[in-house]
């Protein structure tokens, strides 16, 4: 039975993350806020709507059809992205983190015509994705939605930073964890950060 189990357990270990993924593998490759083409969308034409937990933004064409579509979750911070084509059919669509836009789950992208064209699942990329790190994270007293979440590279290994603040009277520090993302190991940040408001 031993060798059977041993067995089913070593095609996984052969299949783990292999490739080095850097932020620029992941990190999302368009303009979120800014506008990207004057001559056929209109800043004027966003719309934002706050409701409790949520914010919703909307943008649109000069011609009146949907640009784009963002649902942000402020507890999660978790941008959830739509992006369509002047013709009204949905381009693309996936979640990406808020501070730092990293794409995480799977992303759809459609053909002009409004057919599904292909997907990229980013969080097959590592063993350790995003949401997994952040359920590693709670373990050690780190909450959402107080949390900094960044994705580095520290002497040739990939980490999530996950970083709350201690405030107190507009001065605090941080304190910061590395979970590697082959792994789930936990590294303290040695030297930690100052924050004055």
């Amino acid at each position: 039975m031993k060798e059977i189990l041993l067995f089913l357990f070593f095609p996984s270990l052969c299949f783990s993350q292999t490739k080095k993924v850097s932020k620029r593998d992941i990190i999302f490759k368009g303009p979120i806020y800014s506008n990207e083409d004057t001559v056929l969308v209109g800043n004027e034409r966003r719309e934002w709507k706050d409701s409790l937990n949520f914010t919703i933004v909307r943008g649109k064409y000069k011609s009146g059809s949907r640009h784009i579509e963002i649902l942000e979750d402020t507890q999660t911070k978790i941008y959830y992205w739509k992006k369509f084509y002047p013709n009204g059919k949905l381009k693309e669509e996936g979640a990406m983190t808020k501070d730092e836009i990293l794409c995480i789950g799977r992303w759809k992208f459609y053909s002009d015509n409004g057919n599904y064209h292909k997907s990229v699942n980013y969080d097959t990329l590592l063993n350790i994705p995003y949401h997994k790190a952040i359920e590693i994270a709670r373990v050690y007293d780190f909450k959402m939605p107080d949390l900094d979440i960044d994705f580095v590279t520290i002497e040739n290994s990939s980490y999530w930073q996950v970083r709350k603040w201690i405030m107190k009277n507009g001065d605090g520090h941080s304190s910061t964890i590395l979970i590697n993302t082959t792994d789930g190991t936990i590294r303290k940040l040695t030297k930690e950060v100052e924050k004055h408001y």
